[in-house]
């Protein structure tokens, strides 16, 4: 029964531990999961702030100092391809099942999608502010004559405004995400940490069980044996001494009755020894 009894507490410390393990390496896991996220809306975040100087530097004068230089169009298009490929490895680490960041923080579902849709909502006028060739300024929509240039330059305005009013929204809907996903990260990481407390007391309960319901009976089994072993060889001296002292004969033979002992009166009866 003790011999049992360790089996299944040893084997109860081995399938903690083992549990203990696969926390923390689940907990490293998503740990650079994590930071991985972290830092791809980081960069989501400068990326649309970018894309706002770029369209704030688009038909302004030139000041160098406030940073309004007017940039390219192939660099806005080039922020806009790269953020696409961005946003697929964002979408993939949001929703990915390991991570379960909408159980921990329940407002980041909501969140996200206002995030897909504000982002849905202000690709396609980057996109048009990308694919705008230089000097067009809407001529195949509107002719020259009809528009004059000032009116033209003040539409162009406007839909620069407009994308950079939607632009800010985006950058508050990209902030709210960090925060949540900052916050369903510790609340991941607090309740790993739980675990592994729980985990770890628990191994200490079945230490403990296995000192008092294993160790401590085979101690004192150990020290019964002894004891016994000890008063059998007590018994067994005085037996020897009697059979040694006594005037009766005492032989001591082997199974094939070859005599192995005898005591003194056998001996000095035979005078043999």
């Amino acid at each position: 029964r003790v011999r049992w009894s360790m089996y299944l507490i040893l084997g109860l410390v081995a399938a903690l531990g083992a549990w203990q393990t696969y926390q923390i390496e689940s907990a490293v896991r998503h740990r650079l999961k994590n930071e991985e996220l972290q830092e791809l809306l980081h960069q989501h975040h400068l990326a649309v702030e970018r894309m706002g100087r770029h369209l704030l530097a688009q038909g302004q004068p030139v000041v160098p100092s406030l940073g309004l230089v007017p940039q390219p169009r192939a660099s806005l298009a080039t922020e806009l391809k790269d953020d696409d490929r961005r946003q697929l490895r964002l979408n993939m680490l949001l929703l990915d099942p390991d991570l379960q960041l909408f159980d921990f923080s329940p407002s980041l579902e909501t969140l996200y999608l206002n995030w897909q849709r504000q982002r849905q909502k202000v690709w396609p006028l980057l996109a048009q502010k990308a694919d705008e060739k230089p000097g067009a300024n809407d001529r195949s929509k509107v002719p020259s004559a009809v528009m004059p240039k000032q009116s033209r330059s003040a539409l162009n305005e406007l839909h620069a405004l407009n994308a950079l009013v939607e632009l800010d929204v985006l950058l508050a809907d990209v902030s709210y995400v960090s925060e949540q996903v900052r916050y369903g990260t510790q609340q991941r990481a607090a309740r790993v940490r739980h675990l592994v407390h729980i985990i770890g007391f628990m191994v200490g309960l079945v230490v403990l069980a296995l000192v008092v319901f294993v160790a401590e009976p085979l101690v004192r089994m150990i020290k019964n044996q002894h004891r016994k072993q000890q008063d059998l060889y007590k018994d067994f001296m005085q037996l020897a001494l009697v059979a040694q002292r006594t005037q009766n004969w005492v032989l001591v033979t082997d199974p094939n009755r070859n005599v192995v002992w005898c005591n003194e009166a056998f001996s000095k009866s035979h005078g043999q020894s």
